[in-house]
């Protein structure tokens, strides 16, 4: 299992030392086998997001998950009844959930950065770094219609990889 080398300084820790308050959303890719390779660990408030290098939009799993685990010698790392699911709070995984099962991670993203925002004093300064899972790989299965018809709407028409792509981000 490989991480990023804890001696290695994360903007996260250094706009913390700098009394910001330090959040992150989206994709950290930087080690979960070890706690101390987790984003809540390295500089950051909170968390909330995959730790693989790709999962599944709305079911949030990840073919990663278990060869990682396989690798570390277990049938299953840190989520003893979810293996390939990889959807974290903090440092730990999150159960699946009808909250978040079938949701869009865009969704999921957006609706936590809006609550992190939201929840900011404002005495404090803020750094969100907010790692965007879309177009992260072609996923395209379960794009929310709202954002098909957007792309459409820009003159993407469908049936084609950049309507795909743009439907992702739209």
């Amino acid at each position: 299992p490989t991480g990023l080398d804890e001696r290695e300084v994360t903007l996260g820790e250094r706009f913390r030392a700098r009394g910001y308050a330090t959040h992150m959303i989206g994709k950290w890719h930087l080690g979960f086998a070890r706690r101390a390779w987790l984003p809540a660990n390295r500089g950051f408030d909170s968390f909330f997001g995959y730790c693989l290098g790709a999962q599944d939009y709305t079911r949030h799993e990840s073919g990663e998950w278990l060869e990682g685990s396989i690798a570390l010698g277990r049938r299953r790392a840190f989520a003893l009844e979810a293996p390939g699911h990889d959807l974290w709070r903090n440092d730990a995984p999150l159960d699946r959930s009808p909250a978040t099962d079938g949701v869009h991670s865009a969704e999921l993203f957006a609706n936590e950065a809006r609550t992190v925002v939201g929840a900011a004093d404002g005495e404090r300064p803020l750094y969100l770094y907010y790692a965007a899972q879309t177009p992260h790989a072609h996923f395209v299965d379960g794009t929310p219609q709202r954002h098909v018809a957007a792309a459409r709407r820009m003159g993407f028409d469908g049936g084609d990889a950049r309507s795909d792509v743009a439907a992702l981000v739209a």
